[in-house]
């Protein structure tokens, strides 16, 4: 038995074309979320095959948030470090972000650790989303990093970032 003949049209057959949807354009503060999540994934990914040391862990543990706060209060001023580490870390927000450095209310360096206070702004997660690009910078000079979300009595969530060689 063979095969029933085809019966194809002899003439192409019209075809339309539909466009793309369009998509607008990402936000400026969507992209530096991704841009920093995307750096901390390729972070990551360099520990994991050993081409870079443990990155600095950017949340706090669960437990007793203040602690940290009481504990750097109570730790000695070496004022050569301090002046050192101040500049470090001015330097490291400038470069991530100039409008960052605006936001900074306090830095404080101590022995071995920094704490720095950052004003609560428009946009809640505007410090939180470049944190991870600023431990980044100063993954050489600090071994730990903690954050820790401070209430300023306004109802806008002000943040800490803990720093420790």
């Amino acid at each position: 038995m063979q095969p029933a003949a085809s019966t194809l049209p002899a003439e192409p057959v019209a075809t339309t074309q539909v466009a793309a949807p369009q998509r607008s354009a990402p936000a400026a503060d969507d992209l530096a979320a991704r841009v920093a999540q995307l750096e901390a994934e390729v972070a990551a990914l360099k520990v994991g095959q050993g081409l870079a040391k443990a990155p600095l862990a950017p949340a706090a543990p669960a437990d007793a948030p203040e602690a940290a706060d009481i504990t750097f209060r109570q730790e000695a001023t070496d004022p050569a470090w301090s002046r050192t580490a101040t500049q470090q870390v001015r330097q490291a927000i400038g470069q991530v972000d100039p409008m960052l450095s605006q936001r900074l209310q306090t830095i404080d360096c101590r022995t071995r650790n920094c704490r720095l206070e950052f004003a609560p702004g428009d946009d809640a997660n505007s410090v939180e989303a470049l944190l991870p690009r600023v431990i980044t910078e100063l993954d050489s000079a600090f071994a730990f990093a903690r954050t820790q979300t401070m209430d300023h009595g306004t109802g806008r969530l002000g943040t800490v970032l803990f720093l420790s060689r």
